[in-house]
């Protein structure tokens, strides 16, 4: 059977002590190591949400930007064919008046070579006429 003395005081003073000593020796650097732990992991963590943040953000900067390049690119292209297209208008207008100044050339060459080829005509009509006139009436005319 357990008798309650004078030692029972002494066992918890000892107890007491002991708990006292050990918190002092281990338990608070335990706790100081698992709070800088703790610490060093939360700074780690928004260093983290720090760095994703950056990243979403530079994504979205790099896709403004992409997007700015591709429609200062297609305004580019739109200004090429156009000027491409206006330049394609003038250029088949010149061609046009040529050929049609060409035409013009050719017609008058053609009326040109049809009134010489009719007054030679014109003048060699008689000797045709006479000749013709021979054939058919089979003798010379006068």
């Amino acid at each position: 059977m357990v008798s309650v003395d004078g030692s029972v005081f002494i066992q918890i003073i000892n107890f007491l002590l002991l708990i006292w000593l050990l918190n002092m020796v281990l338990y608070k650097p335990i706790r100081n190591i698992l709070k800088e732990r703790k610490e060093r992991i939360d700074n780690l963590e928004t260093s983290v949400q720090k760095c994703n943040a950056d990243v979403e953000s530079s994504k979205a900067n790099y896709k403004e930007g992409l997007d700015q390049a591709r429609k200062k690119g297609l305004d580019q292209k739109n200004i090429l064919m156009q000027e491409a297209v206006e330049s394609e208008r003038t250029l088949i207008a010149e061609l046009n008046q040529k050929a049609m100044k060409e035409m013009e050339q050719i017609k008058q060459r053609i009326q040109n070579d049809v009134g010489k080829a009719k007054m030679k005509l014109a003048s060699e009509i008689e000797g045709f006429a006479q000749a013709i006139g021979q054939k058919i009436l089979g003798r010379a005319l006068a």
